[in-house]
């Protein structure tokens, strides 16, 4: 089994992560799985192609001083906010056991999630959304250079309603979403699970995470990427 680096971060900031998430997919050669809860303040956070005008109430969010972030990564529009879980598996797609190519990546990763949840839920993959049964709980995106990926989700633990009010409904969008509103598109994790359980299969874990700041001495040095974009 190939070896992985675990890092477990608490409230890091979305745009740091990002800088990070992207230095370990340019610069190590190791295979890696982050998990962050939180992330202050709350950030619109928007796919490498994505455009401002068309995606973000942009008038409404310059006023209220909501950062704009302009991830390394595609996929679409997202906010995300101190209730927010990240995820992000970066490595060798060898580890996975798949070619590199993003739909056997995401399929990848809707087998691997079908396994931690329990089967009653109905989890599954709705393109590149995690859905139980037509709602979405997460949000996916991704990269691939050569052998080496990279596949980021935000979970909705909770959501503020206010906040969706940012953005507007895409242009593209999913065909299972339609144009339902994100009230009647979301779905919250703790209106499905009883307390912080994650479901019967996920156990507990005696892996030990790495300390951050060592890592970010190693490779953050050198990153170029995760451009921020403020519209004022």
């Amino acid at each position: 089994m190939a070896a992985v680096r675990f890092l477990k971060l608490h409230r890091y900031g979305i745009f740091r992560q990002l800088q990070l998430e992207e230095a370990l997919f340019r610069n190590s050669s190791e295979n890696w799985c982050i998990i962050s809860r939180g992330t202050e303040p709350a950030s619109i956070v928007m796919g490498i192609s994505g455009k401002p005008e068309k995606l973000v109430d942009v008038p409404r969010a310059a006023k209220d001083a909501v950062p704009v972030i302009k991830r390394f990564t595609g996929g679409g529009t997202v906010i995300v906010d101190s209730s927010s879980i990240f995820v992000t598996f970066i490595g060798d797609v060898d580890w996975i056991r798949v070619k590199p190519w993003p739909r056997e990546i995401m399929e990848w990763s809707g087998k691997f999630y079908n396994q931690l949840f329990e089967s009653d839920l109905g989890f599954n993959l709705q393109e590149n959304d995690y859905c139980f049964g037509a709602k979405k709980f997460g949000g996916n995106a991704q990269a691939v250079s050569r052998n080496r990926f990279v596949h980021h989700t935000s979970f909705l633990w909770e959501y503020d309603r206010a906040n969706m009010g940012y953005l507007l409904l895409p242009e593209k969008r999913p065909d299972y979403r339609g144009t339902r509103s994100h009230d009647d598109f979301l779905v919250t994790m703790r209106s499905i699970f009883d307390g912080n359980s994650l479901g019967g299969r996920s156990g507990e874990s005696n892996i030990a995470p790495l300390p951050i700041a060592s890592v970010t001495r190693q490779f953050m040095p050198s990153v170029e990427g995760a451009r921020r974009q403020r519209r004022e």
